[in-house]
């Protein structure tokens, strides 16, 4: 999350840098090349590295959360809690612009919430887990910020911009990171959990990657931002009662048929009687 908002500050500044009164786009978004060319020998040699585990736990698949209710809402949760963060990267600064901002400026309010989505992704778990192992009432603390936020910018409430960016990001950080703790709060074993973890994020990721065009083919259709605002409030509104369902309670029973030791085929058994040996 800072390095999401340190490039929505550095590349507005580095292409008007090197374009001058014509700002050099592509070198702006260009230079987010070079962390990934310094990352590839650490992630080559991180690939080299070998893990051990216990023979049960290299059959585990997160392959099996397709065949899990439970694991589905968390990823749709997941998704459509991070559209908005998608959402506001790709149209918030642009908002701004169509009120005739600097592209600096809008990436600067950008900056802001971006920041405070770490504040919120950092404090909200540690919050939430001294109060108890429930985090409906976090989860939905988080969202009514997130509905605020946008509700404001639908609106166009005399609300300053940076007032709106700190609490949406609040908002979404929080939310963010609570619902990590969430998927790994179902599951006592670290494995199962990291593996339900990990198809929440997988699929709920690709689910968010689709609000941006949603939000932008509303706003096309619709020639202003009210209403893409207004879309996702109205997101907001339906995960609410989804969120209600986590009860930390009913875990075991939502989850226990996901990891369970499948039952071997009676024709994969020995004859009764075969003779066996030791290898």
């Amino acid at each position: 999350m800072g390095g999401g908002g340190f490039g929505a500050i550095a590349s507005p500044w580095v292409a008007q840098a090197l374009g001058g009164a014509h700002p050099d786009w592509h070198a702006g978004l260009a230079i987010w090349a070079l962390p990934a060319v310094f990352a590839l020998p650490y992630w080559l040699n991180m690939r080299r590295m070998e893990f051990t585990a216990d023979a049960p736990r290299r059959g585990l698949s997160w392959l099996r959360c397709f065949a899990s209710p439970r694991a589905w809402l968390l990823a749709i949760c997941f998704g459509l809690i991070n559209g908005g963060y998608t959402s506001l990267v790709a149209w918030l600064p642009h908002f701004y612009a169509q009120q005739g901002w600097s592209a600096q400026e809008g990436g600067s309010v950008l900056a802001l919430m971006t920041l405070a989505q770490v504040v919120g992704a950092l404090a909200m778990p540690a919050i939430a887990r001294s109060r108890g192992r429930d985090l409906r009432p976090w989860l939905a603390l988080t969202l009514a910020a997130q509905l605020a936020g946008f509700c404001a910018l639908a609106l166009h409430a005399p609300v300053p911009a940076p007032a709106i960016a700190l609490v949406l990001g609040f908002g979404l950080g929080g939310a963010f990171s609570l619902c990590m703790v969430l998927a790994l709060d179902h599951l006592a074993d670290p494995a199962q959990a990291g593996a339900l973890a990990g198809f929440m994020q997988g699929l709920g990721f690709m689910i968010a990657a689709l609000a941006p065009f949603v939000t932008g083919w509303v706003r096309e259709h619709t020639g202003g931002f009210a209403l893409a605002w207004a879309y996702l409030g109205a997101v907001v509104l339906v995960l609410l009662p989804l969120l209600l369902r986590f009860d930390p309670r009913r875990y075991g029973a939502a989850t226990a048929e996901l990891f369970a030791p499948r039952a071997v085929p009676s024709s994969s058994l020995a004859p009764e009687g075969a003779a066996t040996r030791k290898v």
